[in-house]
């Protein structure tokens, strides 16, 4: 299989490259420090056509293959998973309107998505859990030409930023999966507040609760059908790939950084990458960013040839969120204290890469998957 990029590719990915290095990597220590995302950033990005990568054309989009997504995703996650997530944390919502909604619907909200102007978030998980949807407790109740939400979500992303919640509920709590249903809740919602969560990592990935007392949203809100949404999520899984790729770039940023620091840090009358406890240290984190990063352009690969791929995204996905976990171990390992300083390019991404382990998804849930489809 070749995996060479294009020609347009590659063009792409040098204008996303100088726009990471001129205009997010300054911010980033300040969006740490703060916990707030640079939202005008998401302008930029919807001016220079990164965010319509992902969307059809009709509404906007450059529908880019899947293979282009991810080199999005790599080059973002390279920077900041952080800054990663809101594209990702979109995406998903806006592919689910493209999917399932209205006419009337995709044409309202999908160019404001695609221009960076509005930001939806997926609520799905709730206090008692996420990977088992069939015990959602978030209800919708039909009330002639509304629908009433009731409950609480957890582990949001951007609850703050976020001017819809695209909410997942139960018309029928009894039905268990058969009855979630999807709809669109603006934050000006009477009964709608939102809670932050401080993260040990992630911190401007905006995560926290949402409150749904009573909401009332139009018939119109509903995304699909009443409980429709495992038909649609059954397309949605191309998410996990391009949270592969994310992981890709921040450990691949890692073993860059410690690979030149073993060439630069003398000890003992020479550069400590000559040594060999950490030239096979460097070898193995080598390795295992190469095969995460080809597992992960391999899946997209079928994403862009019509097949769902759900194994071969499942296993980038979980394989490359758990490289992470080592490279960015070893990369702090040979900085030692350099790694170790707060705020410093290895610190940052060893806690996130612990957050974004259970993003699309726990590694044990993703194990069943997989071996469901062995």
């Amino acid at each position: 299989m070749d995996f060479a990029f294009t020609e347009e590719q590659q063009m792409f990915r040098n204008t996303v490259r100088d726009f990471l290095e001129k205009e997010v990597l300054p911010l980033i220590p300040e969006a740490e420090k703060t916990g707030k995302y640079p939202v005008h950033l998401l302008r930029k990005m919807g001016e220079l056509g990164f965010l319509g990568i992902h969307y059809p054309k009709e509404y906007g989009g450059s529908e880019a293959p899947m293979v282009t997504q991810c080199m999005f995703a790599e080059d973002t996650g390279r920077v900041s998973i952080c800054f990663t997530d809101t594209p990702s944390t979109v995406v998903g919502c806006g592919k689910s309107i493209c999917l399932s909604a209205t006419e009337e619907v995709k044409r309202r909200y999908m160019p404001g998505v695609v221009r960076g102007e509005t930001q939806i978030t997926p609520a799905l998980a709730e206090p008692s859990g996420g990977s088992d949807l069939g015990g959602i407790k978030t209800t919708a109740v039909r009330d002639g030409d509304s629908y009433i939400i009731n409950g609480q979500k957890t582990f949001i992303p951007y609850v703050e930023l976020a001017d819809f919640a695209l909410v997942l509920a139960t018309i029928d709590p009894s039905k268990r999966t058969a009855g979630l249903t999807q709809l669109l809740v603006p934050k000006d919602t009477p009964g709608y507040s939102v809670s932050p969560l401080r993260f040990m990592g992630l911190h401007f990935s905006g995560y926290g609760s949402i409150f749904l007392d009573n909401c009332r949203v139009p018939k119109e809100n509903l995304i699909g059908g009443e409980g429709e949404y495992l038909a649609v999520a059954e397309f949605l899984g191309d998410e996990r790939v391009r949270v592969a790729a994310a992981a890709v770039g921040s450990a691949d940023a890692c073993y860059k950084e410690a690979l030149k620091y073993s060439k630069e840090r003398v000890a003992f009358g020479r550069p400590i990458g000559k040594f060999q406890a950490i030239s096979s240290r460097l070898v193995d984190m080598a390795i295992e960013v190469e095969t995460a990063r080809w597992l992960t352009y391999w899946a997209a690969s079928l994403w862009d040839r019509g097949q769902k791929a759900v194994k071969e995204s499942t296993m980038a996905k979980l394989y490359a969120t758990e490289m992470g976990l080592r490279v960015t171990e070893s990369a702090m390992r040979i900085l030692a204290g350099w790694g170790y300083i707060e705020g410093s390019l290895i610190e940052r991404h060893f806690r996130d890469a612990r957050g974004y382990l259970f993003g699309a998804g726990t590694p044990e849930i993703e194990r069943i998957v997989i071996s469901r489809e062995l």
